[in-house]
């Protein structure tokens, strides 16, 4: 991604920009990329649509009004810097004690030692030090769950997610050993709901961020030198997370996250807040409904 290349962000951040609002620039910005990223797939084909027609493709094709707006505006040289490469997977640093610098250094080296894969690498501690609320890079950069499809094309996705749904739901009212049969262990595990709606939290995700944190640059404790891998949906929600060994995750990184399915611990990875039980994008959580007519 150049750094005057137009992003289907850029062009909401235009149609929506108020002169007289009163917030700043920074806080205006941030707000309209939130609104962007909630929109989901379907809600930004418009957007999608008006690059595809290929009327409009890099900065230089606007308006010189849109221009001069846009450069006054919209994201940073750094900002549109850390977007270059990004593809499947995005590395993104949130810890930036100084006790870490000299471990990054090893890190993002052995991250870009490997070609031909240069990914995508969010460092910097005044655009990125967010610590545990990593969540927040998709208000900066929303370009990370862009997905350019057709109407036609975002209806279909959205028919394939509500046929997985009701197959997942189906499967695990009437096939219950299928789980143990895939690895679930009923001795070590709390429950086999997450393997039927594999299928379908796969095809909820967009993109994964390889997250560097506190955690990966701890020395002892819990997961100490792991990377977060988190798995997202067209809205920045979290579908699936897990945590892996550093040099697995630099190995990982140039792979798509459907190439993930069979080589990382996707099926028993932790399931995120809105796809788990009850969660707007998860199954309904039916000991808690039994739970609430019992007490009616």
């Amino acid at each position: 991604m150049s750094n005057d290349k137009i992003s289907q962000a850029d062009l909401f951040l235009l149609e929506r920009w108020q002169e007289d609002s009163p917030l700043g620039t920074d806080a205006q910005r941030e707000q309209l990329f939130d609104e962007f990223v909630k929109l989901g797939l379907r809600g930004r084909v418009p957007y999608a649509t008006q690059l595809m027609q290929g009327r409009i493709q890099s900065r230089q094709d606007l308006p010189a009004k849109s221009q001069q707006l846009l450069d006054r505006i919209g994201q940073s040289g750094v900002e549109r810097a850390a977007l270059h490469s990004i593809d499947y997977v995005c590395w993104l640093r949130t810890c930036y004690d100084p006790s870490s610098e000299e471990k990054w250094a090893e890190i993002e080296d052995r991250i870009l030692s490997l070609d031909p894969f240069k990914p995508g690498i969010c460092s910097d501690s005044v655009l990125f030090n967010y610590g545990s609320s990593w969540e927040r890079i998709f208000t900066r950069l929303p370009q990370l769950v862009e997905i350019r499809m057709k109407p036609e094309e975002a209806d279909e996705h959205e028919r394939e997610s509500q046929d997985l749904l009701r197959e997942a739901l189906e499967e695990e009212a009437s096939d219950p050993d299928r789980a143990i049969e895939n690895g679930y262990d009923p001795d070590e595990d709390a429950t086999p709901w997450q393997f039927f709606y594999s299928s379908y939290h796969m095809h909820q995700v967009v993109g994964r961020l390889q997250i560097v944190d506190a955690t990966t640059f701890a020395s002892e404790g819990p997961d100490a030198g792991n990377v977060l891998l988190a798995f997202y949906d067209d809205c920045g929600r979290v579908v699936r997370y897990c945590r892996e060994e550093f040099d697995h995750a630099v190995e990982l990184q140039g792979l798509s996250h459907f190439e993930l399915d069979d080589t990382t611990h996707w099926p028993t990875a932790s399931i995120g807040p809105a796809y788990d039980l009850g969660g707007p994008m998860g199954p309904p959580d039916l000991d808690s409904e039994s739970n609430e007519e019992s007490t009616d």
